[in-house]
């Protein structure tokens, strides 16, 4: 059983599978710091992993993603960006608040601590597809 075939009977992974996935706006992306900030609700879509992907023992991961085309989507981008604004804005804490769409259904929680030059080296990777100039 993969590791996310686990958690099913909770989490309704199915509604989040595949790039043109339409599970509505279930996910929160933010960062914690001593002003807790949080973004507008994001829509999130999903794959499962690959055999490369998996820990020995765990089987399949399931990954989120969230995505905005550059041209097109105006305001898909812009929230996009105001998310990723608050992550690399400064020291704290990324947590990404994957909602279920089953009613009552827990949420997927995940949290991850950034250094500096983390956070800079992520700052750098995303600004080409934010459309924006990789700040210095």
């Amino acid at each position: 059983m993969s590791s996310h075939d686990a958690l099913r009977p909770v989490f309704d992974f199915d509604a989040f599978e595949g790039p043109d996935a339409d599970a509505g706006r279930h996910t929160r992306i933010g960062a914690t710091r001593p002003q807790a900030l949080a973004s507008a609700p994001l829509a999130a879509s999903g794959w499962i992993g690959v055999e490369d992907n998996a820990r020995p023992g765990e089987g399949l991961p399931f990954g989120f993603g969230i995505a905005a085309p550059i041209r097109g989507d105006a305001a898909r981008l812009a929230a996009v960006r105001q998310a990723v604004a608050r992550v690399l804005d400064g020291p704290g804490t990324i947590v990404w608040h994957q909602g279920n769409t089953r009613p009552g259904g827990p949420p997927i929680v995940a949290t991850v601590t950034l250094e500096a030059g983390q956070r800079d080296d992520l700052r750098r990777r995303l600004a080409p597809c934010l459309g924006q100039p990789p700040r210095r």
